[in-house]
Order: structure tokens, then sequence, then C-alpha cells
């Protein structure tokens, strides 16, 4: 008697459910992959943003420093009179100085980098006083 080999249905089954496996993995993998370089962009346009807006603020500084009060209170808002560099053109710079006390000597300064991606709009704030020092 001659015996049969019924074993190569289960043997394609077998190749059906490892491809299965090896596609699941790979598609993790390509997720996860997209996900971290997304967060590293974020990361990165964040970290340019903190640092656009820090430069601003040393620069109002600087400015105030150079300049009498009263000069520095009428050009405070002014980006040009300040003469702030342009931020490149994937974010954008909004500077607020609002007077913050009773006796016209302190100012508050706010500066808001934004930019926009994938994901929607960011914004990094930061917020500083200066006073009438000298």
């Amino acid at each position: 008697m001659r015996k049969t080999n019924n074993n190569f249905g289960q043997s394609l089954i077998e190749i059906v459910a490892a491809i299965v496996v090896i596609s699941v993995g790979i598609l993790a993998i390509v997720k996860v992959t997209t996900k971290s370089i997304s967060n590293t962009i974020f990361a990165r346009n964040r970290a340019l943003a903190t640092t656009y807006g820090q430069d601003t603020l040393e620069k109002i500084r600087e400015y105030r420093d150079r300049n009498n009060w009263q000069t520095f209170i009428d050009n405070c808002g002014s980006e040009s009179a300040l003469g702030l560099t342009e931020v490149p053109t994937s974010f954008t710079r909004i500077l607020t100085c609002l007077e913050s006390g009773s006796d016209n000597n302190s100012r508050d300064i706010v500066v808001i980098i934004s930019w926009s991606d994938a994901a929607g709009t960011h914004q990094s704030r930061i917020q500083t006083n200066l006073t009438a020092w000298k």
C-alpha cells in the first residue's frame, strides 16, 4: 500500500499565518517610526520657536538698556523700531507690550511664536516683565 502525504494543506496554512504575523509586525514598525519622526519634527519646531522667542526678548532688553524709558515704551510694540529680525516663514511672531503697573515704570512683554503642521497650529509663549531700572 502506498501512503499519501496529507501534510501539504497544513503547510500552506502555516505559511499564510506566518505571512500575516510578519505583515502585522512590519505595519507596527512603520507606525512607530512614523510617529517617532512626527514627534521629532514637533520637538525641533518647538525648540526653534522657543529660541526665536528668547532672542526677541533679549533684543527688547538691549533696546531698553540703550535708550531712555520713554523711548522704550513708545517703541515697545514696534518690531521695526526695535530692530527685530524676521523669523523664518514657517513661523509667526506676535509681540505684545502691556503696561503692568500704575506708576508707568513697568511693562509686561509677551512674545508668541506660532507654527503649523499636519497636527494643527502650535505656539510657544514667552513672557517677562521689564522695568525702568536705570
